[in-house]
C-alpha cells in the first residue's frame, strides 16, 4: 500500500500539529527546532507541512 501524500501546500499550525500528535504544544515546538518536522514561514507563522507531520507520526511508537 503506498503512503498518501498531501505535498507541500497542506500545512497545519503548531497548535493543531500538536493536537494531531497527542502531545504538547511546546513539545512541537522542539520537533521543529531539531529539524524531525518540516515547516513552511508564512509571513511571521510557521506552518507544519502534513507530510512530514503523517511521517513522524508513522514512526513514533504508540
Amino acid at each position: 500500500m503506498l503512503p498518501v501524500t498531501f505535498g507541500p501546500d497542506w500545512t497545519v499550525t503548531p497548535r493543531v500539529a500538536a493536537g494531531l500528535l497527542g502531545i504538547e504544544h511546546r513539545d512541537v515546538l522542539r520537533l521543529i527546532e531539531h529539524g524531525d518536522l518540516t515547516v513552511q514561514l508564512e509571513n511571521r507563522t510557521r506552518l507544519v507541512e502534513l507530510d512530514s507531520l503523517l511521517a513522524y507520526r508513522r514512526q513514533r511508537p504508540l
